[in-house]
């Protein structure tokens, strides 16, 4: 038994010393980088100090501050430096809770770096990080990105004129960019609405996709425009559901999932059918068929009066959903629908995740500055 024993301790010592001693020297090697790399760290540190965001990349860095950044050094904008060494992957991460060192076997006990410059905070803030947009905005040649960035956080503070004003420079410069249409009627005053909301009306029929008549939609949905709502969704017939522009903040059958939905809540059983028929051909990357979509084939048939239909369409769903899981909830209330016969049934789906229905064509803001809303 002690011989046993013995054996079994010596393996697992073994088997300890396969993880521990590779871990305490990846660590020891991961330190050296980051005692390396601080002064890095440190620009990055002071950079987002004094602009209130993080540098883009490291052009920012090297075009504001002059720091030229070495090739395996990753900068993102959300505050994570990568560095990769030869053997050892280094990473640093900026958080409002807890910023600091990582390596492959966890976080590191080398100290955080703190800002060595004064830190911009309210308004200051506010507007350090406009200049720096506007700055990025004169630099890079596609500078779309950082235009939008910059809506998004006049957005936030509530300087609704001011992204109006920069969607319209954004149009001038980039007529085909849907997003400067949008955002110009969807921040318009009264008296300039009309025109802004017939320029993208224009502009959707001059681009028309799936994706395009979705945001019409939308925004007649904001502005309590239903039937002009409904209209714009039936111009999606022939648009194939596809990823078209590449600032979408929704997956397409995100999009069909919600035009479904919408066309439930109408009760436009038609209408219901004719996307589900187009979102059944989705191409490009998202390529495969949602499960979802007998689930709502289901709820049209059902305010069709077809009921036998809605019968097998339901069997569908659930064989579908029996493959591969789906967003649409309630299917029970579907059955219980069919069984008495009730075309004033209307579908409730219910959401994909918690958020789902805080649409927004923006991307979120680098931070929230909605405590300096006038």
């Amino acid at each position: 038994m002690r011989w046993v024993l013995t054996q079994v301790t010596i393996f697992m010592l073994l088997v300890a010393g396969v993880f521990v001693v590779p871990g305490f020297y990846v660590r020891w090697r991961a330190t050296i980088i980051a005692q390396e790399y601080e002064p890095i760290v440190q620009a990055v540190a002071d950079f987002h100090a004094e602009t209130g965001i993080y540098p883009q990349d490291a052009n920012d860095l090297a075009e504001r501050d002059g720091i030229t950044i070495p090739e395996n050094v990753i900068i993102s904008s959300y505050g994570l430096i990568s560095i990769y060494g030869e053997a050892v992957h280094v990473s640093y991460w900026f958080s409002e809770t807890s910023d600091g060192w990582s390596c492959s076997f966890g976080r590191l006990s080398y100290p955080p770096v703190k800002p060595s410059r004064k830190v911009v905070t309210g308004e200051a803030r506010l507007l350090a990080a406009l200049a720096e947009y506007d700055r990025r905005i004169e630099f890079y040649k596609d500078d779309k990105q950082h235009r939008s960035a910059k809506m998004s956080l006049l957005r936030s503070a509530g300087r609704d004129a001011e992204v109006y004003e920069e969607c319209q420079r954004a149009k001038e410069m980039y007529p085909d960019w849907c997003l400067a249409h949008l955002g110009a009627a969807l921040y318009a005053t009264e008296e300039q609405r009309p025109g802004a909301e017939e320029d993208l009306k224009q502009w959707c029929d001059e681009h028309p996709a799936f994706i395009h008549y979705w945001y019409l939609a939308w925004y007649y949905r904001e502005s309590d425009q239903i039937p002009n709502a409904l209209d714009a969704l039936a111009k999606t017939k022939g648009c194939p559901l596809e990823h078209i522009d590449n600032d979408e903040t929704w997956v397409p059958s995100a999009f069909a999932f919600d035009a479904a939905t919408f066309a439930c809540s109408q009760s436009q059983p038609e209408l219901l059918l004719s996307l589900c028929e187009t979102w059944s051909n989705p191409q490009g990357t998202y390529s495969h068929a949602s499960s979802d979509i007998p689930v709502f084939r289901t709820a049209a048939l059902i305010q069709l009066g077809q009921f036998e239909e809605a019968k097998a369409e339901y069997r569908t769903a659930f064989e579908e959903r029996g493959k591969r899981s789906g967003w649409a909830k309630n299917m029970d209330a579907l059955g219980q629908a069919i069984s008495k016969q009730d075309r004033t049934f209307i579908y409730d789906p219910g959401l994909p995740y918690e958020g789902f229905g805080e649409f927004s064509p923006f991307p979120r803001p680098e931070f929230d500055a909605s405590d300096l809303r006038k």
